[in-house]
């Protein structure tokens, strides 16, 4: 493939695999590739429960980190002293390996534990900072976050009011660029359910077992459905799958798995564990997926409510409200349209967007996308 003026190498990292998804660390991986950037793809950190695949992605380079047996968690661990902070850090940061990153024109860091790489990354390589819906809540991992917005030479956020988040001297480094969605142009599947009324859930944000045991038993009939990555607890699982027989938990499970799922289910249920990074976590893609099909939504209410009157989704704001809004939607189970703009979400257009601004930041112009 033919380079483009400026390209070089660029290294993006992300605690998940990359592959042909909707996300933003994925598709701005291809954007660069098709740009004609020598790519390269760092899935860090990888813990035992990390998703991980072993998909081969023509023109880009892919590496993975060691097993990181020592995680750090923000929500559990946001109280740990500075010395014991940093001896995980550097712990993580090791499990990289030997990766030369002076060799990189710029490096991409996700938010979340790729800022741990920071001390590692050379002051001439310019770094990027996409800053997703994952917020640190320990001082010494906020101080992180706060260091990352100083050196990078650019920052991507996933909505504007996340420039709230950022220090008011660094703000002018921001661009705004909405995350989209991936899905084939065109879906014909079977319908896998046995039973009429089917609940789908699929995604990485942590649920409520409460919740979903409350579900259960509110109705027998609906069977409910969860894929990913979003019960981590073995045992929560097996107790769920114990005492409901109307609960099934897949794991990760490849789109072709349930993608049919998602066409031919009765609703989608967004039972959301109360967590400190829930009030950044709002609109995001997944919502997409479900709307893309129709499916009437009842969520637990995260982020700001206003994203959600667009669609007239109501969040739920706690779980008897949540079930309440189950039960009306089983009264009368029909599809739903919603006021999307597909091509806007679509990955071509995120494409063009994430070219506009690869283009301006070679340019060394301000990187400035018109991007709503």
């Amino acid at each position: 493939m033919k380079k483009s003026r400026g390209a070089g190498k660029v290294l993006l990292v992300s605690s998940h695999p990359l592959s042909p998804t909707g996300r933003g660390m994925d598709v701005l991986s291809y954007t660069f590739a098709h740009l004609g950037w020598d790519v390269t793809h760092l899935q860090f950190p990888v813990y035992p429960y990390s998703n991980t695949n072993n998909m081969q992605d023509s023109g880009i380079t892919r590496l993975k980190g060691k097993m990181n047996y020592l995680p750090y968690v923000d929500s559990l661990m946001w109280w740990l002293p500075g010395f014991l902070f940093r001896l995980i850090a550097r712990y993580s940061a090791s499990r990289t390996g030997n990766i030369d990153f002076s060799q990189y024109r710029y490096i991409v860091l996700e938010s979340g534990k790729s800022l741990f790489l920071l001390p590692r990354i050379p002051s001439s390589v310019k770094i990027i900072y996409r800053q997703s819906d994952v917020l640190g809540r320990g001082r010494h991992y906020c101080a992180l976050e706060d260091e990352v917005s100083r050196r990078a030479c650019s920052i991507i956020l996933v909505k504007d009011y996340y420039r709230q988040s950022i220090l008011p001297e660094y703000r002018h480094k921001t661009t705004v660029i909405r995350n989209g969605f991936n899905l084939p142009a065109k879906v014909e599947t079977e319908n896998p359910y046995r039973q009429p009324l089917n609940a789908v859930y699929v995604g990485l944000t942590p649920l409520n077992p409460q919740t979903l045991s409350a579900l259960c038993s509110a109705f027998p009939d609906l069977h409910v459905h969860i894929f990913g990555s979003c019960i981590r607890s073995r045992r929560v699982q097996r107790s769920l799958k114990r005492k409901h027989s109307n609960f099934h938990f897949y794991g990760f499970r490849p789109p072709s798995e349930y993608l049919p799922c998602l066409q031919h289910a009765t609703l989608a249920v967004f039972p959301f564990k109360d967590w400190g990074g829930m009030a950044h976590v709002g609109f995001t893609s997944k919502f997409f997926n479900y709307m893309y099909f129709s499916l009437p939504i009842v969520t637990y209410r995260t982020g700001d409510p206003e994203e959600f009157k667009p669609y007239g989704i109501v969040p739920a704001g706690d779980q008897e409200a949540f079930i309440r809004q189950v039960g009306e939607i089983l009264k009368n189970p029909a599809p739903r349209e919603y006021k999307v703009d597909w091509e806007f979400f679509s990955p071509a257009g995120r494409r063009r967007a994430y070219e506009e601004y690869i283009q301006n930041l070679v340019k060394n112009t301000p990187v400035k996308v018109a991007d709503r």
